[in-house]
């Protein structure tokens, strides 16, 4: 019989997490990919997800939504990559995102995917326009992103606990060029 040490216990826990951070990123890594979300959603059609009631992009869910709320006037989905999408410049009043950065910082090439995907949001959203992300990426994670020069937003974090944790609600507000004046202006 092994005899109870600390150097034991430690071994011990240091096996225990190396095998559970290796389960948890290669499945993290698999959110990056359609194909993950084609086969999670084709097994299970409740809107049920750890981000609240929303639906990602995968052409099964597309479906799902399309049959699941036909009788909606003007809704229109699509599946196409957020990081490069079809949308004129400054063609949304609001955007919401539940998971999709969340997805695409635990894909392949996150961190240029992270920076190409702020981008794009940036672009097709109006000014005066909202951004809503609701996610578990902290702080001192996603304000990287969300603030790179290319970007001229107001950005609000709020933290809202969800059962024994916390999701953030990164709220920005796309400032309007017209009206900001420079100091030529006074």
């Amino acid at each position: 019989m092994k005899k109870p040490s600390l150097q034991n216990e430690m071994n011990d826990r240091y096996s225990l997490h190396s095998t559970l951070l290796y389960v948890s990123t290669t499945t993290m890594t698999k959110y990056g990919e359609s194909d993950y979300w084609d086969k999670r959603y084709s097994k299970n059609t409740n809107p049920y997800d750890w981000y609240q009631d929303y639906d990602d992009i995968s052409k099964i869910v597309i479906d799902q939504m399309s049959t699941r709320y036909k009788d909606y006037v003007g809704l229109e989905y699509k599946v196409e990559s957020a990081i490069e999408t079809s949308f004129k410049d400054n063609h949304f009043n609001v955007i919401i995102d539940k998971g999709t950065f969340d997805s695409i910082m635990c894909g392949d090439d996150s961190h240029e995917n992270g920076i190409r995907f702020c981008e794009e949001m940036f672009r097709i959203l109006e000014p005066a326009g909202k951004f809503l992300i609701i996610t578990y990426g902290v702080p001192d994670d996603r304000l990287f992103y969300l603030e790179q020069e290319y970007t001229d937003w107001t950005i609000n974090v709020k933290k809202i606990p969800n059962g024994g944790g916390f999701h953030y609600v990164y709220i920005m507000t796309k400032n309007n060029k017209d009206s900001a004046k420079s100091d030529d202006d006074e």
